[in-house]
């Protein structure tokens, strides 16, 4: 008897479902995103700064190729037939201290390259989620002004196989994120 229970209300909720009006709409999600002006400028300021952390990284790489070029120089210098012996000594410790800070330099820019992906790893992240929960809630707030009962990524081409332009509601989403969009 718990058997036929149970059958019967899988039925009754399956029919009960099948009686109300379903109503489709669909968004690109990615577009909707790249569309949203708060994630332009997010985006923006982002390449801003990793332009600015790949011209310290290139300061620091050009530090480096002087100061090797200046060992060089000095190595050269210490083979010279011209070099007095008393200098010999004196020259050998230069060059040993200038390659230890060629080796600080060089530590020292692997841990700000690593840095800085993680840093810039997490930013990007952290746009991301902010703007993709924005654009959602405008999804939502569409959906639910037209009365919809589900909304599918359109920009998912496995997900979406058949959907009429009517439905897609896109457009009306990156116009409402940038309803705030100063002039």
């Amino acid at each position: 008897m718990k058997l036929s229970l149970a059958t019967l209300t899988v039925v009754l909720m399956f029919t009960t479902a099948a009686q109300a009006e379903q109503k489709l709409l669909t968004v690109d999600m990615v577009k909707a995103y790249n569309g949203y002006h708060k994630t332009q400028s997010a985006e923006a300021a982002f390449r801003k700064t990793v332009e600015q952390v790949q011209a310290e990284i290139k300061r620091r790489v050009d530090a480096g190729r002087a100061l090797a070029s200046q060992i060089n120089k000095m190595r050269a210098k210490l083979k010279s037939p011209d070099l007095p012996q008393a200098s010999a000594p004196a020259l050998r410790a230069d060059i040993e201290t200038q390659i230890k800070k060629m080796r600080r330099m060089e530590a020292e820019l692997a841990d700000y390259r690593k840095q800085s992906s993680r840093t810039f790893e997490q930013k990007r992240q952290a746009i991301i989620k902010l703007y993709t929960a924005e654009v959602r809630d405008a999804v939502a707030k569409i959906a639910k002004a037209r009365q919809a009962t589900i909304v599918l990524n359109a920009a998912d081409k496995n997900t979406v196989v058949y959907a009429i332009d009517a439905v897609d509601i896109t457009d009306e989403v990156v116009k409402l994120v940038n309803a705030d969009q100063p002039k």
